[in-house]
């Protein structure tokens, strides 16, 4: 006769193991979860690093671009325009010189573009915010250098006080500290401090849970 037991306890270690195996699962589960999170967040961190050594180096690209001594060699090779005297040509030769500067640190700018859509899926609307005013600034120096290089005659066909007072805005955009207010220059400390209030507390946070 067969032992009345057998079948019984042949479940409970049946339900015993599924259970085990269970456990183990979730506990797998809860372990990749961990994992999971935790890389994100070291991409988070990673973006915050690359995202604040751009806004820091925004001060020497700039600092290069907007400097106000310029010299003869820059504009050595501008093309003349036709009838034009070299006294003429010289005086355009300090905005296309800010043209040729852009030019020399179009990698900073091609960086940005590269980083900037991995910023804004990770840190939503705030980087965006912070990446507009960069853009803001480039395109002001940018738009004023075309426009009294190879738009605006050297000398205006019609003088007048507005005309007098584009100019001088336009110059007061491609030359830091050229003109108060620096309209550039509120662009690009806006951005640098929009950036430290999106990525750093990312990087305090982390350094303080090491502490």
């Amino acid at each position: 006769m067969s032992d009345p037991w057998a079948f019984g306890w042949t479940q409970v270690l049946t339900i015993v193991g599924f259970l085990i195996t269970i456990a183990i699962a979730i506990g797998g589960f809860e372990t990749f979860g961990r994992w999971k999170r935790q890389k994100i967040e070291e991409r988070r961190i990673d973006l915050a690093f690359d995202a604040l050594s751009l806004a820091q180096e925004s001060k020497f690209v700039f600092g290069r671009i907007r400097d106000p001594n310029g010299f003869e060699g820059e504009w050595k090779n501008m093309p003349v325009k036709e009838g034009e005297s070299q006294e003429d040509r010289d005086r355009r030769g300090g905005s296309y010189a800010i043209l040729r500067r852009l030019n020399a640190d179009a990698n900073y700018f091609e960086r940005v573009g590269l980083f900037q859509p991995k910023a804004i899926a990770a840190f939503g609307t705030a980087a965006e915010v912070a990446f507009a005013h960069l853009a803001k600034a480039h395109d002001l120096v940018n738009d004023a250098a075309i426009q009294l290089t190879w738009q605006l005659p050297v000398h205006p066909e019609n003088k007048s006080e507005e005309d007098f007072a584009m100019r001088m805005r336009l110059r007061g955009h491609l030359w830091a500290g050229f003109r108060q207010p620096d309209i550039v220059e509120q662009e690009l400390v806006a951005f640098r401090s929009t950036m430290e209030n999106v990525f750093r507390p990312v990087i305090e946070r982390q350094f303080r849970q090491k502490h």
